[in-house]
């Protein structure tokens, strides 16, 4: 892989794991 596809690879990755996060929290805050 050349340094930008890392790069936009790397950006993915942290979005993905942001909805995941955003989306457990909303789940366990449900009652």
């Amino acid at each position: 892989m050349k340094g930008l596809d890392l790069k936009i690879y790397s950006a993915c990755v942290d979005e993905v794991r942001h909805r995941a996060v955003k989306l457990q929290l909303s789940l366990s805050n449900s009652p």
